[in-house]
């Protein structure tokens, strides 16, 4: 399958001249989270701004200033891009190795398209745009492009030792220890280990803008030292089982907006957790490892 099968075209860009705050109502209008973001004059893409970044300008000491800030001081570098015409693998090893959400889409250095790590997902599991792929439309693709489901445990392919803390533990320890690790969740469990939350690094956005400087300030004397895991986590996130397959556990990650599951056992003890690089590493097993995956 090419990308140009299951990338989203005429794309919702920003030029690099406009504010954050005009980014951030283009983003809410059209319910995203990526914007390309285009060199004036000659339209050529220049970077990509997420909804990571505005949240890190909104929890800024001014807010009101952060977002009067031109979109190119704050979007990130393009550091992988796609051809239309490339297999889905392609875009999934380059998603994998380096963690990113999404990639733009080049014909000729011209923006075409944009493709999301839930658009490589739903490829690997749903190519007819269905809950179940038929077994027609896999044989009428080419067998060297069609993705193909491959029934693993999840168990395979989970990281086995993730972050596991309680409610009442310290959001900035927390903070300190997802970047050391270079991870961007951890799981929020109860006394007998059973899961009861998920915490991002989008999460720890929302509360310190950037957790990396929260982290660093880590003081009792501050106001963010009394920040509990509970003022952040989300709670009852969704789970999925260790001896469930790899293509249920694709189709939860597609199907939602987070970026990594809890892997817990029959009775929900926290047994690993799988991200959705873990997925499209193993869905296109070309892709190599990545740091700060889970």
């Amino acid at each position: 399958m090419r990308i140009s099968e299951i990338m989203k075209p005429n794309v919702v860009c920003v030029s690099e001249d406009e504010s954050l705050a005009l980014a951030e109502q283009l983003m809410l209008w059209n319910k995203i989270k990526h914007l390309p973001v285009l060199r004036t004059g000659d339209g050529h893409l220049t970077g990509i701004l997420g909804e990571r970044e505005l949240l890190q300008a909104r929890r800024s000491p001014d807010p009101s200033m952060a977002m009067a800030r031109r979109v190119r001081e704050l979007a990130a570098k393009v550091s992988a891009q796609v051809p239309p015409d490339a297999d889905v693998s392609v875009a999934a090893s380059e998603l994998s190795k380096q963690g990113l959400d999404c990639l733009p889409v080049l014909d000729h250095e011209q923006l075409v398209g944009i493709v999301t790590r839930t658009d490589l997902l739903r490829a690997f599991v749903e190519p007819n745009s269905s809950a179940e792929p038929t077994h027609a439309r896999r044989r009428a693709m080419h067998p060297a492009t069609a993705p193909a489901i491959r029934d693993a445990s999840v168990k395979s392919v989970m990281y086995a030792e993730p972050i596991a803390v309680h409610e009442d533990d310290s959001l900035v320890t927390l903070a300190v220890r997802m970047s050391h690790a270079r991870v961007r969740h951890a799981c929020v469990v109860d006394g007998e280990h059973r899961v009861i939350g998920i915490v991002s690094d989008r999460d720890l956005r929302r509360v310190f803008g950037n957790p990396l400087l929260a982290g660093a300030q880590e003081d009792e004397s501050t106001h963010t030292a009394a920040f509990k895991v509970q003022h952040a986590m989300t709670v009852g996130p969704k789970t999925v089982r260790e001896d469930e397959t790899v293509s249920a556990a694709a189709r939860l990650l597609a199907a939602g907006s987070f970026g990594a599951l809890p892997v817990v056992d029959p009775d929900g003890r926290l047994r690993g957790i799988v991200s959705y690089v873990d997925l499209l590493r193993y869905f296109a097993p070309s892709a190599a490892g990545s740091a700060g995956s889970h």
